[in-house]
């Protein structure tokens, strides 16, 4: 994963060098934990190992991918509720039955989406 945000980073800087200082640092494993059992979930090792070294970016609305920016734990944490909220409360009985995660980016718009490290081999689904 380090050699992954590596490669992520050096793109950052010369594609979108506004975004480099917005990222967070690490997330410690107590954090992890927390969120974790707050979700009553274990993250992948992928996503704990990413979260190790950036602990998703400042709310600054600039943008690391497109119009996206990564999440920090806590606003995983937030969201995760809300869309579970939702779905408890039947808001998306039209949508096929699947297991929430969590997010892990959003745009401006507040739309969460998942993505998948082709590297990793693990894509993150949620509601």
């Amino acid at each position: 994963m380090k050699q992954i945000w590596n490669e992520f980073e050096q793109w950052l800087k010369i594609n979108r060098p506004e975004a480099v200082g917005t990222l967070n640092e690490a997330a410690v494993e107590s954090e992890i934990a927390g969120v974790e059992q707050k979700m009553g979930l274990t993250f992948p090792k992928n996503l704990k190992d990413w979260l190790r070294i950036h602990n998703g970016q400042r709310d600054e609305y600039i943008a690391a991918i497109e119009n996206y920016t990564l999440l920090p734990l806590e606003e995983i944490l937030y969201t995760w509720q809300t869309l579970k909220e939702l779905l408890d409360g039947g808001e998306f009985e039209d949508f096929p039955e699947i297991e929430p995660i969590g997010p892990v980016k959003k745009n401006f718009g507040g739309t969460h989406v998942g993505f998948r490290l082709p590297r990793m081999g693990e894509e993150m689904i949620f509601v």
